[in-house]
């Protein structure tokens, strides 16, 4: 029987080419797809004791991202030695999808600065569910932790969160954050990328510079 090797050779390399045409294109798919339907992704981080001086021991905490239709839903948990209202969660998202988090950096004064107007899209959840305008405030932070905190205003304005709520139970904070990741009604605010940077800690903005200690967690995919 005679055999066409070149027939072959060409079938062979057109086969390879649609597969890895199709993967590609699957691959393509999943990084790029809008946030409308995942499943839940966990994620558990530990900082020990000479990583943070917020509780004595370790300090855990536990994150759950899910996403349906288009709201993203992050369940956080984390342990404690005893109830502050201070208590805060920052999460920062790559609102704009441009593949990294947008924060000023002061280089001369390794120095982390967030400004709502200008920075990728940030909430910062309260243990006593209270919120803030973020125009009137602006705060950044050290690599060793420290927070500084200042609010434009003599008095602060508390109003409650309309996008969460945190509970607090046995020595656990429990924060629930739900948001519109597309709000055609919002475009500035939108969520389009699966960057979030995290940060924990102490948060006392009281009307002029104050410092609280924090655990930080870098830029990760918090959807696959």
């Amino acid at each position: 029987m005679n055999v066409n090797w070149k027939t072959m050779l060409v079938a062979g390399l057109t086969v390879c080419l649609a597969v890895s045409l199709f993967f590609n294109g699957y691959l393509y798919y999943k990084l790029t797809r809008p946030l409308e339907h995942y499943s839940p992704t966990f994620f558990s981080f530990v900082f020990g004791p000479t990583m943070q001086n917020i509780t004595s021991g370790n300090l855990y905490l536990n994150l759950t991202f899910d996403i349906v239709e288009g709201n993203l839903t992050v369940k956080a948990e984390v342990n404690t030695d005893s109830y502050n209202r201070y208590a805060a969660l920052a999460l920062q998202f790559d609102s704009d999808n441009n593949g990294t988090i947008d924060i000023r950096y002061w280089p001369e004064e390794n120095f982390y600065y967030y400004d709502a107007a200008e920075d990728d899209l940030q909430f910062l959840l309260r243990a006593d569910n209270e919120t803030r305008p973020s125009m009137s405030t602006y705060w950044g932070w050290l690599p060793d932790g420290t927070i500084y905190c200042y609010t434009m205003v003599r008095e602060p304005i508390d109003y409650k969160s309309p996008y969460h709520y945190c509970i607090f139970n046995d020595g656990f904070y429990t924060f629930h954050f739900t948001y519109r990741t597309n709000n055609p009604n919002l475009p500035h605010f939108a969520i389009q990328g699966k960057l979030v940077r995290v940060l924990y800690g102490i948060v006392p903005i009281n009307g002029s510079p104050a410092e609280g200690m924090a655990v930080y967690v870098p830029p990760f995919n918090f959807m696959k």
